[in-house]
């Protein structure tokens, strides 16, 4: 499912259909590198990927580049999270596999705004395994 853009779901007449509040479209890309104090084009990099001297780099919040320039609130809340983690020190080179992991193990799109991944026996054992595959990379015994 294509999500709206930001003008169509501003104007949109409101119609009886539940949507899953992660799924809501709520902000253009260039918004979110303002409200979270992003330098200009980071949003966009990590939510949907970009390409850079000839070479992909594939999307960190979105399992797969869309060219869509609205964000949901789930993506929104990846970032924000995304960006405590960056600035915490981890590298977003290992925050890839981590989400690949975590999404997988709770079947959901977004694992860091899941509370599955925080409250659940489930969320913790998959943030166990993901700590212990990377046991021998110097950024884990550190952080």
């Amino acid at each position: 499912m294509i999500a709206p853009t930001y003008e169509a779901a501003i104007i949109a007449p409101v119609v009886n259909v539940v949507t899953d509040l992660l799924e809501r479209p709520v902000y253009a890309m260039a918004q979110v590198d303002g409200i979270l104090g992003l330098p200009s084009g980071t949003a966009r990099r990590w939510i949907d990927g970009y390409r850079r001297s000839g070479r992909a780099y594939p999307p960190v919040v979105r399992e797969d580049s869309t060219d869509e320039d609205t964000v949901t609130w789930g993506e929104f809340v990846e970032t924000r999270l995304l960006a405590e983690y960056r600035d915490a020190g981890v590298p977003m080179i290992h925050m890839r596999p981590a989400i690949e992991v975590l999404r997988a193990e709770l079947n959901t799109t977004y694992p860091l705004a899941s509370a599955r991944t925080w409250l659940g026996v489930h969320g913790k054992s998959s943030s166990a395994r993901c700590k212990r595959g990377w046991a021998s990379r110097s950024h884990w015994r550190s952080w």
